[in-house]
């Protein structure tokens, strides 16, 4: 399940309920997940204008594309993380 998640949040930011839909998880499965890839560097919370996030500020190459400045939870990778994931092709 990990890297499925990796992988859909290769293509862009996606809210929590995206996840839960796209990778056919449960809550705990999708938590456990991303607690564990958070832990390890690989993945965070896109909180716009906070941290290296700018989600919706016009400053991110995906920002077209993320739900970043929605009231819903958005989860992102990390530098660490797009440094290691291959580019969507």
């Amino acid at each position: 399940m990990l890297a499925e998640l990796l992988e859909a949040l290769r293509v862009r930011p996606r809210t929590r309920n995206e996840l839960l839909l796209l990778l056919q998880a449960s809550p705990g499965q999708l938590e456990a997940a991303l607690f564990q890839l958070s832990r390890g560097g690989y993945v965070d919370r896109a909180i716009p204008e906070q941290g290296s996030c700018h989600s919706g500020c016009g400053h991110c190459s995906v920002k077209n594309f993320c739900p970043g400045e929605s009231a819903e939870e958005t989860w992102r990778l990390t530098d660490k993380a797009l440094s290691r994931v291959a580019p969507p092709a």
